[in-house]
C-alpha cells in the first residue's frame, strides 16, 4: 500500500500541466544520482513556478502530489506516531545511511535514503546522515506561520521530524510525492 501511494521524484522537471518546476539541482555522480535523484528549491514543494503569483495544482504526475504537513502527520500517525515513524520509513542497513541507522526497519516500504541537502552555492550537507524533504503548510499558520516546512529523518533516531523554515533556507531538498 505504501509503495502504491508514495513516489520519489527522481528527475521531474515539469508539473503535470506542463509548467516547469523552477530551479533544481542534479548530482554530478551518476551512481549517487540513481539513488538520490534531483534536489528542488522550496517553491517547487508548494507547486510554485518561478514568476507565478499563486501555486499550481501541486500535481506532478499520475495523480501524485507534494504532501502537505497534514499528509505527513497522517502518515506518521498510521505508523504509530512521530516517535517511531522515522524508523519505519528509513531504508535499512548502512550502505547509504551512516551507522547506527537507529530503528530503521522500512516496514512501510517508503525506503527513505539519506540524501541530505544542497546549499544555494552547491555544497552538500547531511549526505548519509539525514533524509530531508520539502513539504508545505497550505494555511501558512500551523508551524509558526511558515508556509514551507521540512520533513526529516536522521541516522541516529527512529523519530520523524517536521520543522518550519524559520531560517528561510535557500537551497535544495528532495521531494517525496504521495497520492
Amino acid at each position: 500500500e505504501m509503495q502504491q501511494s508514495c513516489k520519489r521524484i527522481r528527475r521531474g522537471t515539469h508539473y503535470a500541466n506542463g509548467d516547469g518546476v523552477g530551479r533544481y539541482y542534479k548530482l554530478t555522480d551518476p551512481e549517487a544520482d540513481k539513488v538520490h535523484g534531483y534536489y528542488y528549491e522550496k517553491q517547487t514543494s508548494a507547486g510554485w513556478s518561478f514568476g507565478a503569483s499563486r501555486p499550481n495544482s501541486y500535481n506532478f504526475m499520475d495523480g501524485f502530489t507534494v504532501p502537505s504537513i497534514y499528509d505527513w502527520n497522517n502518515l506518521f500517525n498510521k505508523l504509530g506516531g512521530k516517535e517511531v515513524a522515522g524508523g519505519k520509513l528509513k531504508q535499512t542497513g548502512t550502505n547509504n545511511w551512516r551507522s547506527p541507522n537507529t530503528g530503521a526497519t522500512n516496514s512501510s516500504g517508503f525506503n527513505a535514503v539519506p540524501s541530505g541537502t544542497i546549499s544555494a552555492l552547491g555544497n552538500i550537507a547531511g549526505f548519509g546522515f539525514e533524509s530531508t524533504y520539502w513539504s508545505y503548510d497550505p494555511e501558512g499558520t500551523r508551524i509558526q506561520g511558515r508556509y514551507y516546512n521540512e520533513v526529516r529523518f536522521e541516522y541516529d533516531s527512529r523519530e520523524a521530524f517536521i520543522r518550519d523554515d524559520s531560517q528561510n533556507y535557500v537551497g535544495y531538498y528532495p521531494i517525496r510525492l504521495m497520492r
